[in-house]
């Protein structure tokens, strides 16, 4: 995560539910922890209303009471279109309109329930995709409350103004995440004291020491080499390792985020997230059907999803297969729309077939 791209939003609106209206938007991107682009536009208030959005009558007593310089984010002519401001945002960040999303981009707001809710909304009510994936939504607030120090970054600039305020948010990010850096530091197996004497055992947790701390801070550990050094350190200390095969075929309890998403603890980390890895299935003896969320699911959640935008699967109750022995192995979002993994163990006496998706 230290090393991803962030992009830091701030929205000046008209209320402070889902559907409020923006006046401003601004937002930072961060690469390697240093600010390295900066946007800022100005909204059309009667373009947010006749998107769809509202105002709350608190809201507008509060903007009031703001200072001249805040209060010009609604009343200073020259406000664009709402669909004018969030197509370039969209480029903003990289993607083109209403083409894939940027699946890396980690997206911060100041509060879970504020600001990537209300863009969020403001998206689908223009009919635009958003350029990132929900997945990736990520609250400041909770990181400020975890590293409470990088509250004390001295604000510069006009308040309330969005542009002041996401680079103001943006260096309080920055702040937090190195702290969250040295904190990650401290992370060494008591192994590697000068109490463990053999050079193969301190060389193989040295290796998994590593790859923790790489993982940590957000670098790229491959699955071989983290593999690799934790069998090792297993075998010196002695510690037996578990069946692959025996785990992946033992049906799970299936409990299910908010979203609706679970995957078996056996899924191979190959680093495709959604990519169905047909040829370990095959090697642990395993009969794969992929159930498609868009054929099964009921007409008005699939239409909530793939219609309106909404997210939460979480009330589909996919479909069993035909035939004995199934359990489901994964139940997530693709970029086709959800779908359930069933497996079982190959049945060489059922008459193939059965199932048309089956693979």
């Amino acid at each position: 995560m230290i090393n991803a791209t962030h992009y830091v939003l701030d929205l000046e609106t008209m209320g402070n539910r889902p559907g409020a209206a923006i006046v401003a938007i601004g937002c930072v991107r961060v690469d390697h922890l240093e600010l390295s682009g900066r946007f800022y536009r100005r909204v059309s208030l009667e373009s947010s209303l006749q998107a769809g959005l509202t105002c709350d009558p608190s809201t507008i007593l509060w903007w009031l009471g703001q200072s001249d310089a805040a209060r010009a984010e609604i009343t200073a002519p020259g406000a664009m279109m709402l669909s004018s401001a969030l197509q370039d945002l969209v480029a903003f960040m990289g993607c083109k309109l209403n083409g894939p999303p940027d699946r890396n981009a980690l997206v911060w707001g100041n509060g879970s329930s504020f600001d990537n809710v209300i863009i969020g909304n403001a998206f689908d009510a223009c009919g635009i995709k958003r350029p990132w994936m929900f997945w990736n939504d990520r609250d400041l607030r909770t990181l400020l409350a975890l590293y409470p120090a990088a509250k004390t970054t001295p604000f510069e600039g006009t308040k309330h103004h969005a542009m002041f305020d996401a680079v103001h948010e943006a260096q309080q990010l920055t702040y937090a995440l190195r702290e969250h850096q040295e904190f990650t530091k401290g992370f060494v197996p008591a192994t590697l004291d000068a109490t463990t004497e053999s050079p193969d055992l301190r060389s193989a947790l040295a290796e998994v020491t590593e790859c923790l701390q790489l993982a940590l801070t957000g670098g790229q550990v491959p699955a071989a080499r983290a593999g690799r050094a934790l069998l090792t350190s297993g075998e010196l200390l002695g510690i037996s390792q578990p069946n692959e095969t025996a785990l992946a075929t033992q049906p799970m309890p299936v409990e299910r985020d908010e979203l609706g998403q679970w995957t078996h603890p056996a899924w191979p980390d190959d680093g495709e997230e959604c990519a169905i890895p047909k040829g370990w299935f095959a090697e642990q003896g395993l009969e794969v059907f992929i159930l498609e969320f868009e054929t099964d699911a009921p007409e008005e959640l699939a239409n909530a999803y793939f219609e309106q935008g909404n997210p939460d699967f979480s009330t589909w109750e996919p479909s069993t297969p035909i035939g004995k022995g199934w359990f489901v192995f994964s139940i997530h979002d693709t970029e086709d729309g959800p779908v359930c993994v069933w497996v079982r163990q190959v049945q060489p006496d059922e008459q193939e077939c059965t199932n048309h998706a089956a693979i």
